[in-house]
């Protein structure tokens, strides 16, 4: 699997398990401190509005001090998530794309030493 597949994969799944679990927070949170129960769909669609910086639709007043923290902290992280995902996920991606990959082995070339660029190093070497 290669390097960008396999951060994919746990970016995916670092995503699923944060917002399953800003959920049930969300979920607990409404029912024991707000007294507004909310099923999963509607946590779930809260959890994914917020961490996305998308909005939330009609369930915007909460009352409880917990619940306001919940809520900002969870604005900021989707914010942060999105900064994350760039250096991590996206320019290792792109570099990983297109960078130049030379051949590991040539019949032709035996005992030879192949030179992709040439700089100071280079230079010192040849002479």
């Amino acid at each position: 699997m290669q390097r960008s597949h396999k951060r994919f994969v746990i970016l995916i799944g670092v995503l699923v398990t944060l917002l399953l679990a800003l959920s049930l927070i969300y979920m607990l949170g409404m029912n024991y401190l707000e007294g507004k129960p909310r099923n999963f769909w509607q946590a779930l669609q809260w959890a994914a509005g917020t961490t996305s910086t998308t909005g939330y639709g009609p369930d915007t007043s909460w009352q409880h001090p917990m619940m306001v923290v919940l809520v900002v902290f969870t604005q900021f992280m989707g914010v942060m998530l999105i900064f994350m995902v760039l250096p991590i996920y996206l320019i290792p991606f792109l570099e990983e794309r297109f960078e130049t990959k030379l051949p590991k082995e040539t019949a032709s070339a035996k005992d030879h030493v192949v030179i992709f660029d040439y700089g100071p190093a280079v230079a010192s070497l040849i002479t």
